[in-house]
């Protein structure tokens, strides 16, 4: 077996211990670290200790870095002051007959931080998303399964035609878009 699918096997070990853990803590303190430190213990691989300095605010290398684009199952986030803003737009605008149109507009913004941070990838779902499983997300000492953007991107416009009785009709148009700002390096864990 050559060395990329060793690092496949590897990942995917990485993956199977975090999914089994889904729902639980990981560690006696359930932190984000303890999630990827066991993980990558039990799959027999290089820890952030084995790069350097484990200190509680330290940027920790888990291997080798790659480009986000090329995260694979098993590989780790580290995020640092990464800060997710999606903004919903949703426009209504209705039309009745014998009636002026009217039209309402809607925005709703969310932020979602990760200050210091560490994840693992479970999938890359392309265009821009990964599949995460991370403890100690928004003081969550458990094992969670979330999807995150790692590039900002939008979806939409997309419309939706509603008949109103009397023949009138409602059209409303949704558009999200998301700013990713911050860092987060991808690494591609090495065995030990």
């Amino acid at each position: 077996m050559g060395g990329g699918d060793d690092g496949l096997a590897l990942g995917q070990k990485i993956v199977t211990f975090a999914r089994g853990k889904l729902g639980q803590k990981v560690g006696p303190r359930g932190e984000c670290f303890d999630l990827a430190d066991a993980a990558l213990g039990a799959a027999t691989a290089k820890s952030a200790k084995d790069f350097g300095t484990i200190t509680e605010t330290a940027d920790y290398v888990w291997g080798d870095g790659i480009d986000p684009k090329d995260a694979a199952p098993g590989d780790i986030l580290q995020f640092r002051d990464h800060v997710i803003t999606v903004t919903t737009t949703v426009l209504t605008i209705t039309k009745t007959p014998g009636f002026t149109e009217g039209s309402r507009r809607e925005t709703n913004t969310q932020t979602i931080t990760r200050p210091h941070h560490t994840a693992i990838v479970e999938s890359n779902d392309g265009d821009g998303k990964l599949t995460v499983l991370e403890q100690n997300f928004v003081r969550v000492k458990k094992v969670k399964r979330n999807v995150i953007p790692w590039k900002g991107f939008t979806l939409g416009p997309t419309k939706k035609l509603t008949p109103i009785k009397g023949g009138g009709s409602s059209e409303t148009t949704t558009t999200v878009s998301t700013s990713v700002e911050g860092t987060l390096w991808v690494y591609r864990p090495k065995a030990k």
